[in-house]
């Protein structure tokens, strides 16, 4: 768009929405229309049976893996199961967890080993390892426990430890396995009469013996940047590698944290094109009017917030079109300007651009007050 169809482009209007198509070309340093290529890519539904994958997790078969944190890739097993997978204790293996449950609005989610859930019913305690969860990432949730699976027990006259066998589905087992808690008084003597033991994270939330809380899983908090301001403000959540650190994608391209809040504003009263300095091109016409700290033309029915919101943003917007490049703020100092304080904004030098044509003198264009922006 050259510039006088720019500005045959802007007459209708009134200034105020001028100002908010100046905004979008020049600070946005983007097409008009142009929709960020890493928001496009995450703002896509992607489920695993019947679980929905939001940030942090992603599946990299499926999804960029700047939409989700790096160590929350999930996998997809057969459509439909929906695994983690986590270093055993020996750091070097590791074993699959699949997914019960994500729950988004306080950051946790229910696993359960997939050996225990693929073990057969006549299975009692099938071979997992301990696990070690990686606390950069994860935590247990309150109110899980460490179950110690004791096994290969010499129980011979050991009477005191006889509550504390594994009786699977009922049935007696020769090879003695022991199963106590963390806190358990006896657990010290117990281990001494067994070879092996294993730690299992399990949730006492509900009553059950061993097989059904090993089934249960336990439940693990994640430790990542909370979506939900990033979601409130329209942007989708993700990570960039380059400078490591989390990103909220918004339509016009990412920020630090959520996208720019939404130059409600409108005209209070009538304009017309043939008076009051209409000569004037718009940014000086605004600019005189901020200098003189005079009406700038909002409605009537907005409230003290409102106007120092829009006044934020007309600042905001005359900085992003200066006509000096070095004197225009990079995107993140925008995001800080629109975030901050008023009164800490300074009103940027004049910009000495070119009016436009004005309208015949026989054209009396109005501005009406049903003329409004939602920024």
């Amino acid at each position: 768009m050259n510039q006088n169809h720019l500005f045959n482009f802007l007459q209708p209007f009134s200034p105020l929405i001028n100002l908010f198509i100046i905004f979008t070309l020049f600070c946005l340093e983007r097409k008009i229309l142009a929709v960020d290529s890493h928001y496009t890519a995450c703002n896509v539904s992607t489920t695993c049976g019947s679980q929905e994958i939001k940030f942090p997790f992603y599946i990299p078969d499926q999804q960029e893996s700047f939409c989700g944190y790096p160590g929350f890739e999930l996998f997809c097993r057969n459509n439909k199961t929906l695994i983690l997978t986590l270093p055993n204790n020996d750091d070097y293996t590791r074993q699959n967890y699949t997914i019960q449950e994500i729950f988004n609005q306080n950051q946790s989610l229910r696993v359960s080993n997939s050996v225990v859930l693929d073990a057969e019913e006549s299975c009692c305690i099938p071979p997992i390892e301990n696990i070690s969860i990686p606390y950069d990432r994860f935590k247990l949730a309150s109110n899980q426990r460490k179950l110690f699976l004791l096994s290969r027990c010499n129980l011979t006259d050991a009477k005191e430890f006889s509550q504390h066998k594994v009786n699977c589905s009922g049935k007696k087992m020769d090879n003695s396995v022991l199963a106590l808690f963390g806190d358990d008084p006896v657990l010290g003597n117990a281990s001494e009469k067994c070879r092996e033991a294993v730690v299992a994270p399990v949730d006492v939330g509900e009553e059950g013996g061993v097989e059904h809380m090993l089934r249960r899983g336990f439940v693990m908090e994640w430790m990542a940047n909370n979506c939900s301001f990033c979601e409130a403000s329209g942007g989708i959540c993700g990570f960039d590698k380059s400078t490591y650190h989390f990103e909220c994608f918004c339509p016009d391209g990412p920020h630090a944290s959520h996208c720019v809040p939404k130059d409600m504003v409108g005209a209070r009263k009538n304009i017309n094109a043939e008076s009051d300095h209409s000569s004037e091109y718009f940014p000086q016409w605004i600019y005189r009017r901020l200098e003189l700290d005079e009406e700038l033309g909002f409605w009537s029915s907005m409230n003290e917030n409102d106007e120092e919101r829009a006044r934020k943003m007309i600042i905001v917007g005359l900085w992003c079109i200066q006509t000096h490049p070095s004197n225009r703020p990079p995107m993140y100092r925008v995001v800080e300007m629109l975030k901050g304080n008023l009164d800490a904004l300074e009103i940027p030098p004049k910009s000495f651009l070119s009016s436009p044509p004005r309208p015949p003198a026989d054209a009396n264009i109005d501005f009406d007050s049903s003329s409004s922006l939602i920024l």
